[in-house]
């Protein structure tokens, strides 16, 4: 089950948030790093069954449509920046580091 698809059932009725906060795993799954032995802490910081892509198409659609001060706010590794906001158009969403 995606996040995206996770999100639907939940919310049938999309674009219903001005605001949507987002803490998402921020390492790939194939990351090479020595992963935590705490399950929690391996769901927390590293993708399983959903991708930063999945999150961020999530968050749009959980925005509310047309409106220019819906916003999605991410919490995440500032050392993995870059991959996050190149997610952000595969995801079909408009960024700005303003």
């Amino acid at each position: 089950l995606s996040v995206g698809s996770a999100l639907s059932k939940m919310y049938p009725s999309q674009d219903m948030f001005d605001v949507v906060l987002c803490n998402p795993p921020f390492y790939e799954a194939e990351n090479k790093r020595s992963p935590p032995t705490r399950p929690e802490k391996l769901l927390a910081h590293f993708e399983s069954s959903a991708t930063i892509v999945d999150f961020a198409r999530a968050a749009k659609n959980a925005l509310r449509e047309n409106d220019a001060n819906a916003s999605a706010f991410f919490i995440y590794d500032a050392r993995h920046t870059d991959r996050l906001l190149k997610s952000m158009p595969l995801a079909g969403t408009y960024t700005s580091t303003s």
